[in-house]
């Protein structure tokens, strides 16, 4: 697959957030991070494809200490000028990271390994797991392409570029370091998003356009 270029959007990428679906959006997805962010203690945190820094201030507010990386030096360049505290903004390439074993008690990626493939991901999932300190936690939320929203997408989006998780998959990956929690938001349907109408026990996650999951990094499972 044809790695995607997103430094051509960084100058606009932000005027998502500025929209009413944009902050609708985001609005719903912070809430469903915040229940798997609760047992994550504040610590040297490692953001993967900090994009803008969008998630980046999300992650900093809650005391974390952040190395921001992407590998867009346009997008990084924005995320720089929002001065974000405790946070450092670098160019790297998840695929190969230049830090020590064990340097990050977290580790966070919020829609950015969904637009790796298969092969670049299982390199991605491969450093993580030598970056991260064991018991330390990893945070991967994506977009679902088996839920309604991503299949309402017109043709050209670039969303469809990537190469998104389904929740099956995103399990997978996570069940790397242990045992993971995933959840999910946004529910779509004839055109717009129907979360508040949805009581819990009809919310099916396999529908959720966005996907998240939480892992403590068990040092004992390649024993097991």
């Amino acid at each position: 697959m044809k790695e995607i270029d997103f430094g051509e959007l960084a100058e606009t990428y932000d005027d998502f957030y500025k929209t009413a679906l944009g902050q609708h959006i985001d609005k719903l997805e912070k809430a469903v991070v915040e229940e798997l962010m609760q047992n994550i203690p504040a610590g040297k945190s490692l953001e993967i494809g900090c994009g803008t820094g969008h998630w980046t201030e999300y992650f900093a507010a809650k005391g974390n200490d952040i190395i921001a990386i992407d590998i867009s030096r346009e997008m990084v360049e924005i995320a720089e000028r929002k001065n974000i505290p405790n946070t450092i903004c670098l160019v790297h390439d998840v695929r190969n990271m230049p830090f020590k074993e064990r340097f990050f008690e977290n580790i966070f990626a919020i829609t950015s390994l969904d637009f790796l493939d298969k092969e670049d991901k299982q390199k991605a999932f491969g450093e993580i797991k030598r970056v991260l300190k064991h018991y330390g936690y990893i945070l991967v939320g994506g977009l679902n392409r088996k839920s309604s929203y991503i299949k309402a997408l017109p043709k050209g989006n670039i969303i469809l570029r990537g190469s998104l998780f389904s929740v099956q998959e995103l399990r997978e990956y996570l069940s790397l370091f242990g045992e993971p929690i995933i959840k999910g938001c946004i529910y779509w349907k004839d055109g717009e998003i129907i979360d508040e109408k949805l009581s819990e026990s009809e919310k099916n996650i396999e529908e959720a356009a966005f996907i998240v999951g939480v892992v403590r990094y068990d040092r004992f499972l390649e024993e097991k």
